[in-house]
């Protein structure tokens, strides 16, 4: 039977296809089956080689306490959770003396460590637990490999079986593709044999429009019109070269869209792992160094102000992808709103100033009158924009000066920001990718100046999104402007005005200051535990009291079963999530504020936690000075003698010289109203003021014996110096509690109430 079969194979092209096919795709699958399996196979092993050190590790970390407790009852719930997993068979935890103190198998407890010896399908494990002091004990585990080898064969068999129905089928299709690449061939040669052999009336009788039938009606129609067929046949053949052609151009288009893609995302995520592991370096560095507990006081501090610090330019990063993401997506949400153009060039002015001071260079706002008094955009995102060009320019200027000029053109109905600046400028070649996403100048200037590359990239397209744009004029030496054009929006009634208005004025600090303590009582709902002490601690730093839900359910619970000044609702917990337990709230009549503390800070997010029922939003990570301000907003301040179980400070000159009471009770006096000099100058950003009050403060305390007060306040004078003025806030509540002491014992002190002093 073989041999018609070979016959076949020999002079059928449908046999030789099939044939063809059959083994190529036989050859193929062989190959990717046996690669496939051995690879799926080592990784099978390779992964469960790493579970079993993970979960030895693991068990050595929670063993090495109940090792040096000698309590391992605690331990011994773990264990048997661990041998839950159907590859573990035993553990076993043994003392520093080699005995077995914790097992599964309670045969081994009391005895030696038994030797490990490895099975076919079983082996052993061991690990020695350490701390600084030495060996503490061993911990050993019996894994089996059964469940592996019996998936390892399972994949195999169900391989083998994919492998032999595939080649079945190829074999059926293989046959099927040969009888229909060659049925009508078979006719056609069958008609030619019978033309040649005389038969005139031979034909094919071909229809359709492929290859094949073209040639079975030129052959029908060879006599009369040879001619004819031949260019219908040039014909074809041109228009399938155009195709060719224009699918080939088509795919070398694709093909270049797909390199370019790959290449943005390779440098996006390069820059991304640069820009995210550089401050993250230094948190964690820092972080760790702080635990070692031989770092002098300055130096903590200035790794706290590293740390502080590399977290907010990581918050920045994030924030600025977040931005991107948005805009390449088409969801970037533009509010356009009535806005002040003076107040928000005012604000501008003083956060971009101190940067500028801390150069030594001269920064000014400089207005082509006439002028609107309001314009319609988006304040947040217009401010965004111009505080990113200052700040790009003091950054590259050394020394000189960065002016914003601002001009009006109601003709085009735009607005001219113009930031100019004496830095080092740019080339034609820096400045033709100065705005292309995670570009800078050129490689010397991101190692010099660092960034992401995405601030001017962002800010051009938030220019466009408020309907201007950002020009760039500049040459190397000769500084940089960068022209901010938005649109104004509709100005009709709106008054040009001939001369810069009055800066607002800030409004005056009440009892209220920063540095006052607050009372109150707080639901905080938060199911993340760093968070909750976090969060925990600034309250009770102001004096308020906290008490913790760690989810939704127990959330809507507490603040039904007590009364509080404010709930802080976290948006995403367990059981109950943060959105619904407000929702069930409002329904059941809750009327106290719910403020949503929570890292979903999208737009979208500040909907739909409106909608819910909150009274705000708070987006994490938290700002410490806008926290207080949310605080301020729902709780009673505590007055300076209002406070109570405070403990007394004495002066240490009093006892020793009891007739300077009076002059003492001056100071004392005076003390109050130097408190609320140096939290208005706070306040107000006075830190002249505020460093020349401290350090009074500093000189006066001293010289009366209050050590404390002294100290403290030489360090809110080092903090104004070295702009850390996020420890301030902290500082003056530390100050505060100080000076209400220091008013009590001066009140309790014996010379004094006999002296009539208060």
């Amino acid at each position: 039977m073989s041999f018609p079969l070979f016959k076949n194979i020999r002079h059928s092209l449908k046999y030789r296809i099939a044939v063809i096919i059959f083994l190529l795709e036989a050859v193929m699958m062989a190959t990717v089956l046996g690669v496939t399996l051995s690879h799926s196979m080592e990784e099978s092993r390779k992964q469960q080689a790493v579970n079993e050190k993970i979960m030895l590790s693991l068990l050595a970390d929670l063993s090495r306490i109940a090792l040096l407790t000698a309590e391992y009852v605690e331990l011994q719930p773990y264990i048997e959770q661990v041998v839950n997993d159907p590859n573990v068979i035993t553990v076993l935890v043994a003392d520093n003396n080699h005995k077995v103190v914790l097992s599964n198998q309670y045969s081994y407890l009391g005895r030696p460590l038994p030797k490990f010896i490895h099975g076919e399908t079983r082996h052993w494990r061991s690990q020695e637990i350490r701390n600084r002091a030495g060996f503490l004990g061993t911990i050993a585990m019996q894994f089996s490999e059964e469940e592996l080898i019996k998936a390892n064969r399972d994949v195999m068999n169900l391989a083998i079986t994919v492998a032999l129905f595939g080649m079945v089928s190829i074999a059926v299709i293989g046959i099927l593709i040969g009888f229909l690449l060659t049925r009508r061939l078979e006719i056609l040669s069958e008609s030619a044999e019978q033309l040649a052999s005389g038969k005139l009336d031979a034909r094919t009788n071909f229809s359709g429009k492929d290859e094949v039938s073209i040639v079975g009606r030129a052959f029908d129609q060879m006599a009369s019109n040879v001619s004819y067929n031949m260019s219908a046949l040039q014909k074809a053949t041109d228009l399938l070269e155009q195709r060719v052609t224009e699918r080939t151009e088509e795919l070398a288009v694709a093909r270049d869209d797909a390199i370019n893609a790959n290449a943005s995302k390779s440098a996006f995520l390069a820059t991304m792992s640069h820009e995210i592991r550089t401050p993250l370096t230094a948190i964690i560095g820092y972080s760790e160094s702080m635990l070692e507990n031989r770092l002098s006081r300055q130096e903590q501090s200035e790794h706290l102000q590293t740390i502080i610090r590399s977290g907010k330019h990581l918050s920045s990063i994030i924030n600025d992808i977040l931005d991107l993401s948005k805009i390449e997506a088409d969801k970037m949400e533009i509010e356009v709103l009535p806005l002040n153009p003076f107040e928000l060039l005012q604000d501008v002015h003083s956060l971009i100033d101190m940067q500028a001071q801390a150069k030594g260079l001269a920064f000014d706002i400089e207005y082509n009158l006439p002028l609107p008094a309001k314009l319609y955009s988006d304040p947040i995102r217009l401010k965004q924009i111009l505080i990113n060009l200052a700040s790009n320019a003091v950054k590259f200027t050394h020394e000189g000066y960065v002016n914003i000029v601002v001009k009006h053109d109601p003709l085009t109905k735009k607005i001219h920001f113009r930031v100019i600046d004496s830095g080092i400028g740019l080339t034609d070649a820096q400045k033709d990718k100065l705005f292309k996403p995670f570009s800078q100048a050129d490689s010397s200037t991101t190692r010099e100046y660092g960034g992401t590359g995405l601030g001017l990239h962002l800010s051009r397209q938030l220019a466009e999104k408020l309907g201007g744009t950002i020009s760039l004029e500049s040459s190397p030496g000769a500084g940089s402007c960068f022209d901010l054009c938005i649109a104004t929006g509709d100005l009709t009634g709106v008054p040009l005005l001939d001369k810069v208005p009055q800066p607002r004025q800030t409004a005056a600090p009440t009892n209220r200051a920063i540095c006052h303590r607050l009372t109150g009582r707080i639901l905080l709902a938060e199911d993340n535990t760093d968070n909750q002490r976090l969060i925990s601690t600034l309250i009770r730093q102001i004096g308020a009291e906290v008490d913790i839900a760690n989810n939704g359910s127990e959330a809507i619970r507490m603040a039904q079963a007590s009364t509080y000044d404010l709930v802080l609702m976290d948006m995403q917990m367990p059981v109950i999530s943060g959105v619904d337990a407000i929702t069930e709230l409002r329904r059941q009549q809750y009327t106290g504020p719910i403020v949503a503390l929570t890292a979903n800070a999208m737009q979208e997010d500040v909907r739909r936690c409106m909608a819910a029922g909150c009274n705000e939003h708070f987006a994490k990570p938290i700002d410490r000075q806008k926290f207080r301000e949310l605080l301020d907003k729902y709780l009673q301040p505590i007055l300076l003698d209002e406070q109570p179980g405070l403990s007394p400070i004495y002066s240490t000159i009093l006892d020793e010289e009891p007739d300077l009471v009076d002059i003492l009770s001056m100071f004392i006096a005076r003390l109050p109203g130097s408190l609320t000099n140096i939290c208005e100058a706070f306040e107000t950003k006075d830190f002249d003021r505020l460093r020349e009050l401290t350090h009074d403060l500093k000189g006066t305390s001293g010289n009366f014996g209050y050590e404390g007060l002294y100290e403290l306040a030489m360090q809110i004078e080092e903090a104004v110096k070295h702009q850390w003025y996020d420890r301030i806030p902290g500082l003056l509540l530390e100050l505060e509690d100080i000076c209400r002491r220091i008013l009590l014992g001066f009140k309790k002190h014996p010379v004094a109430a006999s002296a009539g002093g208060k």
